[in-house]
């Protein structure tokens, strides 16, 4: 709902214009009027009347002033709100590759399975997605969900780039971050980690050497430094969603 101090600016404004644009006229028909009376010629044409035009400019302020109310209204019913609960949960995940895995804590999570994580496998055109999804409630040390990626297609990839994004259920994105120019691996691991009920959507882009050059010059006619990616340019780019349940204790 449009607020009371919205509504009281927009017709303040309204109003001021109205005033100045009756005042600007009486003072230009007073003129005329004026140097008409001096000069005692009645071959001039008629003016309409300040009463006139008075009444008319309030007839479009009016006018104005409900098309704007209408418009603001339309563009906050349009305007997507997102829950309380989705801006204060944390969100997070990581881009790993094979030699991360291999680091800490991390050697014991593998893409063949991994305890107390219920498995999936998907193959999306050429990129093979295994991913596991957390049975257990929110643990600040545990993650979420990992998803290992590999491309299976026949081209020699170069670079890939990523794109991943934490969705309300409504599929309104929350927090996400995306990257790219990275080399090729043999697979890839995403290991994400949240504290409430949401999708976590992924898209990878793999580019071949062609692929990367056209990235690269693409971004380089860019003022600013962005982490995009371009479909047009990869040789495979595809999205997976997850549903991630975060169960409470």
């Amino acid at each position: 709902m449009i607020n009371t101090l919205t509504i009281i600016i927009i017709a303040v404004s309204i109003i001021i214009i109205a005033i100045a644009t009756v005042a600007i006229y009486y003072l230009h028909y007073s003129r005329v009027i004026n140097k008409r009376l001096k000069e005692r010629s009645g071959n001039e044409k008629r003016m309409l009347s300040p009463k006139t035009v008075g009444i008319v400019t309030i007839i479009l302020a009016l006018l104005i002033f409900s098309i704007t109310i209408l418009l603001v209204r339309v563009n906050q019913s349009n305007t997507i709100e997102i829950d309380r609960e989705y801006l204060t949960a944390q969100y997070n995940y990581e881009v790993l590759a094979p030699q991360d895995m291999q680091c800490g804590y991390l050697a014991s999570y593998s893409i063949n399975d991994n305890a107390g994580y219920e498995k999936y496998e998907e193959i999306l055109g050429n990129i093979r997605f295994t991913y596991f999804v957390s049975n257990d409630a929110y643990d600040v040390f545990h993650p979420a969900f990992l998803i290992f990626a590999e491309y299976i297609g026949p081209e020699d990839i170069m670079t890939f780039g990523f794109q991943g994004d934490y969705l309300t259920s409504e599929h309104i994105s929350i927090a996400g971050r995306g990257g790219f120019g990275a080399d090729t691996q043999e697979y890839i691991c995403i290991i994400g980690n949240t504290s409430i009920d949401c999708i976590f959507q992924l898209s990878l882009f793999y580019y071949d050497e062609d692929g990367n050059i056209a990235m690269n010059k693409e971004l380089d006619t860019l003022d600013v430094n962005i982490t995009g990616n371009s479909a047009d340019y990869a040789v495979a780019a595809e999205t997976i969603k997850i549903v991630i349940m975060r169960t409470s204790d």
